[in-house]
């Protein structure tokens, strides 16, 4: 795996070609295209990870977010997360630190992704739980603003029946 990632020209273009795979019709070839890639990024050196994000990866890997298969979006942002980890600890930084790839991350909706991975019934809970704990991880302000938003909304509008004025004698009232 390690050739997949060196700066040579043949190299480069290989890169690009299982990167473009992750948005192929087949969900089986966007499946071990993005495993290929996890595999890249699990173990890359800071040079080798920020040629696979100039490549496309971080593209890549949200459009695979986009799926409703839920091992490849297990694997996703599995890989996602890895990959804004590894970039931390490499350069010195708290694992969970906002940093220049989460921002790539958010300008390329991959934010929404994740939410849209949130409000989709078809997950499994560790799916849901997976993509909570992701933004709850590298988005903390936008999750603590959504939850309080969520709050506001449930307890809006209450709608009084009156029933602490009815009588308890199993009748109606008109």
């Amino acid at each position: 795996m390690e050739t997949i990632t060196k700066k040579k020209k043949n190299n480069i273009y290989l890169n690009r070609k299982v990167i473009r795979l992750c948005s192929h019709p087949d969900i089986n070839v966007c499946k071990e295209a993005g495993w290929c890639l996890s595999n890249a990024v699990c173990s890359s050196t800071l040079p080798q990870l920020m040629l696979l994000v100039d490549n496309g990866f971080i593209e890549a890997m949200i459009s695979l977010l986009h799926t409703d298969a839920e091992t490849v979006v297990s694997m996703a942002i599995s890989t996602l997360k890895f990959c804004l980890v590894s970039y931390n600890r490499l350069t010195g930084q708290e694992d969970f630190a906002f940093n220049s790839l989460v921002y790539k991350m958010e300008e390329a909706n991959g934010l929404d992704a994740l939410e849209r991975i949130q409000a989709n019934e078809k997950f499994s809970y560790d799916c849901y739980q997976s993509a909570t704990e992701f933004v709850f991880h590298f988005w903390p302000d936008d999750y603590d603003a959504k939850t309080d938003k969520d709050n506001e909304e449930n307890n809006e509008d209450e709608i009084d029946f009156g029933m602490e004025d009815a009588s308890t004698d199993n009748s109606y009232q008109f």
